[in-house]
């Protein structure tokens, strides 16, 4: 019985394995195989008794190997269509924005209680601006009259029109005791929650 040994990548030898024991080892055509009678290091692929040993241990018959055969898909047809489709999201309830948010803003609606401290504020600063006449005065003056006028627009906005509508004359009695808009209205969600 022969008796073999084989180099491995690192240049080790090891063995001796009989031919039952190389079933075991990794080896492949390049791996180096020597045993006793050969005259030098061969290549496995080289060595007439490991031709069973190098081959595939697994092979395939595709002549034998069923493919299943794809359903038809059944033809639809595609129509097109210019109209637009909206999509309806889910709408959920939110919160009230607290008040006085959004003081320099003009978007969105404010109850008639920020629009009245709003207005408390204001005169209460024009009554100040004229009794010192100072320039600081007039700087905060000129800002408050510019919030007074944002906070009148979102005030118009909670009743359904637009901030112009603060232009008319007396109209400022209309949005201190006026009703807002019952649920959201084109200018956003009812500020009462």
């Amino acid at each position: 019985m022969k008796e073999y040994y084989i180099s491995n990548s690192a240049g080790n030898e090891e063995g001796p394995f009989s031919l039952k024991e190389l079933e075991n080892k990794e080896i492949n055509n390049n791996t180096l195989i020597w045993y006793e009678g050969l005259e030098g290091w061969k290549a496995a692929s080289e060595v007439d008794d490991l031709n069973d040993l190098l081959k595939p241990k697994t092979s395939f018959n595709l002549d034998k190997v069923e493919v299943p055969k794809a359903k038809p898909v059944p033809k639809k047809k595609i129509t097109t269509s210019r109209k637009k489709t909206l999509t309806t999201k889910k709408v959920t309830k939110a919160s009230p924005p607290a008040m006085f948010s959004n003081v320099f803003g003009k978007s969105g609606r404010i109850r008639r209680l920020e629009y009245g401290i709003s207005y408390l504020v204001y005169y209460f600063i024009y009554f100040a601006y004229l009794s010192s006449y100072s320039t600081f005065m007039a700087l905060v003056f000129l800002l408050s009259t510019y919030v007074i006028i944002m906070q009148g627009a979102k005030r118009c906005h909670d009743r359904g029109n637009s901030g112009w509508f603060q232009l008319i004359p007396f109209y400022f009695l209309w949005l201190l005791f006026g009703e807002g808009q019952k649920g959201p209205n084109e200018y956003g969600p009812n500020p009462k929650g």
